[in-house]
């Protein structure tokens, strides 16, 4: 178990900000979904392995928690880690915070399915790649 890992590294800049001069909430959703499939990858879930498979990623739930901000030049990092994982489904956290003052900004959760896009349908987790999601669990405590 490796615990939580780096997934996405970043700078907010004039475009991700709202009139309000904060990022906006659309773009934390979007930093999330790249850190998601960066985390994804690192399985061994590679769109490589997915296409040879026939198979997919699909978000059935995302839960975000905003508790901090985030303004044009602030450098941020995402850190990822799997909460638990089911025979056709895995569920992730992310954590966001302000590389400058290392402030928590943002924390996330989705449940994402393993899906046949052939039969539309959820599918087992093939072995190699729930091994792949068990080595970067992450405990309850964190």
């Amino acid at each position: 178990m490796t615990g939580w890992i780096e997934t996405h590294r970043n700078v907010v800049t004039a475009w991700d900000c709202d009139h309000q001069g904060h990022m906006n909430t659309v773009k934390y959703y979007e930093k999330f979904d790249v850190a998601g499939w960066h985390m994804i990858q690192r399985s061994g879930a590679t769109r490589a392995r997915l296409d040879a498979d026939g198979a997919g990623c699909v978000d059935v739930r995302m839960e975000l928690d905003f508790v901090g901000e985030l303004k044009v030049n602030d450098p941020l990092l995402i850190e990822s880690g799997i909460e638990k994982v089911g025979k056709t489904s895995f569920t992730f956290r992310h954590r966001m915070t302000n590389v400058n003052t290392g402030e928590l900004v943002a924390r996330g959760r989705c449940t994402t399915v393993y899906f046949d896009l052939n039969k539309r349908e959820k599918t087992p987790l093939p072995d190699d790649i729930r091994a792949g999601f068990e080595a970067i669990m992450i405990g309850d405590e964190d």
